[in-house]
Order: structure tokens, then sequence, then C-alpha cells
């Protein structure tokens, strides 16, 4: 965290603090940008000062090193860990490069462009038509049988799955590579 605070007016003219100052956020301020911080002396002469300032923090993100069109699966020469202002990510920034990797990007990036979970698409694992595994459980009881998926899915997406055996049309969530989890 970085904080800067604007220089005060030389013609303020305040009583030596006989105590140690306090600061605080004053109401309705934000703690990132542009802010204004309460300073207060709560010695034998109190006082209190608003102060100007602005308050940047960084983390480490991924971004993309070159420009990714909607579809590309992400590899590890498309993305690095750069060093950001978090002011200025989109919602949902990613800063684990394993969460991005085989992903599909779903909107355009940009070079340079901080990877959000908004851009990414996960792969699809389960195919519509695909013979799948539906497991479904209830407590510690578990029950294998096969199905028909009934429409794509993507890791923990939840699809339409008919079960080969009695015909009926259940939903679960992909749970791997052509397997359906249900709860009963």
């Amino acid at each position: 965290i970085a904080v800067h605070v604007d220089q005060l007016d030389p013609r303020l003219r305040v009583p030596r603090c006989d105590k140690p100052l306090t600061t605080f956020l004053p109401p309705g301020s934000r703690a990132l940008n542009a802010t204004t911080v309460g300073v207060h002396c709560p010695g034998n002469s109190p006082w209190t000062l608003y102060v100007p300032a602005h308050v940047t923090a960084y983390t480490h993100v991924v971004v993309a090193v070159r420009s990714l069109a909607p579809g590309h699966r992400v590899t590890a020469g498309d993305i690095a860990v750069r060093r950001r202002d978090t002011a200025g990510l989109p919602m949902g920034y990613v800063s684990d490069p394993e969460q991005v990797l085989g992903q599909r990007i779903r909107r355009p990036l940009a070079m340079g462009a901080a990877v959000d979970t908004g851009a990414l698409a996960s792969p699809t694992v389960v195919r519509r038509g695909q013979q799948v595994t539906i497991i479904a459980r209830s407590g510690a009881l578990e029950v294998r049988m096969l199905g028909q998926a009934l429409m794509d899915g993507a890791k923990g997406e939840q699809i339409r799955v008919r079960n080969l055996a009695s015909d009926e049309v259940v939903s679960g969530a992909v749970s791997a590579p052509g397997t359906v989890d249900v709860q009963l």
C-alpha cells in the first residue's frame, strides 16, 4: 500500500500535540484512491484536521502478454503475473495463473490487460449426446448409472442428463469429463 498525502496549507497553525496523533477515515470516505484522512490530537489542546490523500494498493495479478481473441485457449505463454494498482483492476481479477490455464477467452483481452473471471469460459468437458456416468449421492450412499448428456457443460455447471436405465431426466453438476453428480 502506498499513501501520498497532499501538502497542507503553509498558513495553517495548530498547537503542538502533547499525545500521539490518531488517524481515522471520516464517514463516507473511501479507503482507496482520492480520499480524506482525519488526523486528531487527543491532548490538552485537542484539534482535528482533514487531510487530502491518495491511497493505492498494489497486488500481483494475471495479465495477458499479448492480445487474446474470444475462443482462444489460454496457455502459459499467453499470461504473466504483474504488480498492479487494485483501483484500476476489473472486478473478479485473477491472481493465480493456475485458474486461467486451459480456460477459453470469452471476450477480447488486450495486451497487458488484467485477466478477470468474466473474460474466461471454462472448457466444455461434457458434450450434448455424450454418454456420461451419473453419480447420485445421498449422504454416504452413492449410486452410479449410465446417462446421456442433454446439453454441453463445463466443470461445475448444471446440466440436464437422461438416465439410460429409467429414461428419467435429471439435473446435475459436471464434476469431471464424462461425469455428472446428482444430489438426491
